[in-house]
Formats: C-alpha cells, structure tokens, sequence
C-alpha cells in the first residue's frame, strides 16, 4: 500500500515595492548580521563598537553579546550592508577571533504553515518507510492504528 500527500505552502511570497518618486514611506538601510566569536571573556559591547569605529565602519552599528562563558565571549553585529565586504574578512580582524553570518538559533515555535512539499509512505505489515524532502524516516503502525513518525502521532483516519 503506498500513500502520496502533497502539501501546498501557506505562506505567500513577499513583494517588494517598486514605486519611484515622492512619498512619505521610506525602506529602511538593510544591515547584515555577522557573529563575532572566540573573544576574550573581558571583551565589552562598547569595545566591540570601538573597534568597529576606529576601522573605517560606519554608520548605524547593532551589537549584543550572545554567549558569555568563562573562556570566551561572542557577540551578534548588524553593520550596514555596504560595510559587510570590508568587515566579514580575515584580515579585519585580530588573529584567533571568529567572524562568520549570525545564524539565529532554531526554535520550534508550532506550525507555521507546510514546510513539507511530497510525502511519499509506503506501508508494510509491521511499519512503514516515508520519504520526504529526499530524506527517509521509517516507523510503526500500531494496533489501535495510529502511525508514529518522529514523535508524533498521526491517526490513520486523518489520511
């Protein structure tokens, strides 16, 4: 037996205005977002700022302190897009420090629309094998038939 769903995203594409002339709306300046790590635990916000100053970046400069152990500190930097050559490069930086893109931590906050685009389940008499995205799970179907697929329970009469 072999089950095929399709999930159809319910997010929409954004848009991005495109109107010249007079307005009283204004885009904001778009920063880029780099984490700067492996930094000496008394490094301070300020400091960061300093250097920043002190090494040609300017304009509206973001930073907040992500990690505070007692070896290192790391921080999170919104600089303007037009600094981001200059400043995500190794020789802006002192040796041993780390720059790279800030990615923001992964945090399941519910459903937020499908992320699923096929799944594909076939069923045999002690489980069954689902692929989706290119990526293979297998599971059980229990006797009250419910199918358990990466901790979550799904009853058979929903499908």
């Amino acid at each position: 037996m072999s089950i095929c769903l399709s999930f159809i995203s319910r997010r929409k594409e954004p848009i991005r205005g495109t109107k010249h002339g007079a307005t009283r709306l204004k885009a904001a300046e778009g920063s880029a977002w780099l984490y700067i790590g492996r930094l000496s635990p008394d490094t301070t916000k300020e400091d960061i700022l300093e250097y920043l100053s002190e090494n040609g970046v300017e304009g509206i400069i973001h930073c907040d302190m992500v990690s505070d152990n007692i070896n290192s500190k790391a921080f999170k930097i919104g600089i303007p897009m037009q600094e981001l050559e200059r400043v995500h490069n190794s020789s802006f930086w002192a040796s041993g420090i780390y720059c790279r893109p800030f990615r923001q931590p992964w945090k399941f906050r519910g459903a937020r629309g499908c992320f699923m685009r096929h799944v594909m389940i076939q069923c045999g008499d002690k489980g069954f094998v689902c692929s989706v995205s290119g990526k293979t799970f297998t599971g059980q179907i229990s006797l009250n038939r419910q199918v358990k697929l990466h901790t979550e329970t799904f009853p058979l009469s929903l499908w």
